[in-house]
């Protein structure tokens, strides 16, 4: 998941319970680190398609299919 600037500020994860939710990058870096950058109030909108085109490179996407049984 990403903000209005471009910054990563969490983890799109379906949950055991069938919920969707974020995992907000503060309860990644105890296992991470520093990996991600901390959100600033100076922060300058971007076009969506900008971000679309950047998270390309940081993103990994995992689709499944839901279980049919």
């Amino acid at each position: 998941v990403f903000d209005a600037s471009g910054r990563i500020v969490g983890l799109a994860a379906t949950g055991s319970d069938g919920l969707n939710r974020v995992l907000p990058v503060e309860l990644l870096r105890p296992s991470v680190g520093d990996v991600f950058a901390p959100a600033t109030a100076a922060s300058v909108a971007v076009p969506t398609d900008q971000i679309y085109e950047g998270a390309l490179r940081l993103a990994l996407q995992v689709i499944v299919e839901p279980n049919s049984e």
